[in-house]
């Protein structure tokens, strides 16, 4: 299956704006963020927790859709998914 990874801002910068993915099927998108942020020095300590959870800092979005970091563990990607990554964000 092909996954689309979207990164922004200061995750841009760290480990590139997109990477197209070819997967096994079932993959867990926890797994693949933690898989793509080992890919650089720091990256892990840059989106997760040492408890290996997504930092409560970082935003994710499948397609729309906000997801909630306990579901990024369980959440299975599908062909065709589009995954952005986002450091927090202020307005005003």
């Amino acid at each position: 299956m092909n996954v689309t990874i979207r990164l922004f801002a200061q995750f841009r910068e760290r480990f590139g704006p997109v990477h197209e993915l070819a997967l096994p099927e079932g993959e867990r998108l926890a797994e693949v963020l933690h898989e793509l942020a080992g890919q650089t020095p720091d990256g892990v300590a840059a989106l997760f927790a040492p408890n290996g959870r997504l930092l409560d800092y970082v935003i994710v979005m499948q397609g729309a859709a906000r997801i909630e970091h306990d579901h990024a563990a369980t959440l299975e990607l599908r062909d065709g998914d589009t995954i952005a990554v986002f450091p927090p964000v202020a307005g005003g």
